[in-house]
């Protein structure tokens, strides 16, 4: 069986992108979308509900994010989950 691990997300950027160079020489953008979603509530009126996700980008990715990647500018993510940490509390 053949696994796929892809997602697309679309939001605006939460704050500038935090960029770093890694001792090897490799660049990451590290920052965090917020994903507006409308859902009805038990009145029938619309209610908005935001999510925040934590991304990063590396090499020649980071650096675009560097220079288009503004605080409020749209973004859309196209890639993998990674997770971080074991998830056990």
């Amino acid at each position: 069986m053949n696994q796929l691990n892809q997602i697309i997300i679309e939001g605006n950027l939460v704050r500038e992108p935090e960029i770093r160079e890694t001792a090897r020489g490799s660049t990451v953008a590290k920052f965090t979308l917020a994903v507006n979603r409308y859902v009805k509530n038990a009145a029938g009126e619309f209610e908005q509900e935001t999510y925040f996700f934590d991304a990063e980008a590396w090499g020649k990715l980071a650096e675009t994010v560097e220079k288009k990647g503004k605080k409020g500018s749209g973004c859309r993510i196209v890639g993998r989950l990674k997770q971080v940490g074991s998830g056990i509390a």
